[in-house]
């Protein structure tokens, strides 16, 4: 809808956002993804925000 309307937003999600989702949360559009609890609850802050960015560069199924 934002790029139908030729605007210049970014869509942010904020909430929810881990590791079983962020593919599917990132090929719907979404530019900037929070992800706090994710990182932050997991035991290896690194590894998980590597394996996030790993899944989102996946292609879509």
């Amino acid at each position: 809808m934002l790029d139908q309307r030729g605007c210049e937003a970014e869509l942010e999600i904020d909430g929810g956002v881990k590791p079983s989702n962020v593919a599917r949360i990132a090929h719907a559009g979404a530019d900037v993804l929070v992800a706090g609890s994710a990182v932050f609850g997991s035991s290896d802050y690194a590894a998980t925000i590597t394996e996030m960015k790993r899944l989102m560069q996946e292609p879509r199924m």
